[in-house]
């Protein structure tokens, strides 16, 4: 058969599975966890993350909906397929098994926090005799292991700010912007001016929307993403979001 009868063959045979899964992707149930000032449970729209997230779908014909959970019950929720993908997801090899990964949404430092008057500085050598805290679940605690640091998990960031000020912890790492969020609502005055932030960051993550992979159509899902956030940051819509939130 010549060569120039076979390709349009080809692209019909490949039609029908566009087809049926552009159909059958019309909702999606996405996985939450509150990752201040990012994703919020308590806003009206969930944050400036769910937000954009939401937009992108919009734009390309999906509708989302977002179930909160723990950030460990989340992962999980999404590795069995319990939901159809997760927001605010930091990439591991580990997750990269059961989440198909979208483009980069957001750049996010990391860094660790001490108690000011120890006069604390870091290096990787340095990191080895301190214990630090961390948050359950993250893969911080996984990298931090793989350097040999020792690791103490808590629950939730609360616990770990409230162990370094007790000073049962040497240090606590996590995400700056949340850290400090959490710092600013939850904590006295006293308690801020003791706690700094140690420079230079441990690590610049990227955040994304990630789709289970057990949901059958989860590479049309990212693309789909990829290409309604594509869009939202060319036609200014992306970045008029993130002032809005800035501005909060």
């Amino acid at each position: 058969m010549p060569i120039i009868a076979v390709a349009p063959l080809f692209f019909l045979l490949l039609m029908p599975h566009r087809l049926v899964a552009e159909s059958a992707v019309k909702h999606l149930t996405i996985g939450a966890f509150s990752y201040l000032p990012y994703v919020d449970e308590t806003a009206s729209d969930f944050g400036s993350l769910a937000a954009i997230t939401k937009l992108a779908f919009e734009v390309t014909g999906i509708e989302v909906h977002y179930k909160f959970f723990p950030l460990k019950r989340a992962l999980r929720e999404a590795e069995e397929g319990q939901v159809d993908g997760l927001i605010g997801c930091f990439f591991s090899e580990e997750r990269s098994h059961y989440l198909d990964y979208s483009i980069p949404m957001e750049n996010v430092p990391v860094n660790f926090f001490a108690l000011r008057e120890k006069h604390l500085r870091w290096d990787m050598e340095m990191l080895k005799a301190y214990y630090v805290g961390v948050q359950n679940g993250t893969s911080l605690a996984t990298d931090l292991r793989k350097l040999g640091i020792p690791v103490e998990e808590s629950q939730n960031n609360g616990m770990n700010l409230k162990k370094l000020l007790a000073n049962r912890i040497d240090l606590f790492v996590g995400s700056t912007a949340w850290i400090q969020h959490e710092l600013q609502h939850k904590f006295s005055v006293a308690e801020r001016r003791r706690i700094e932030v140690l420079d230079p960051p441990f690590q610049v993550q990227k955040l994304y929307f990630a789709a289970s992979k057990q949901h059958k159509n989860h590479q049309f899902i990212i693309e789909r993403f990829n290409r309604g956030l594509e869009v939202i940051r060319k036609d200014g819509r992306y970045r008029k979001l993130q002032r809005r939130y800035q501005k909060l």
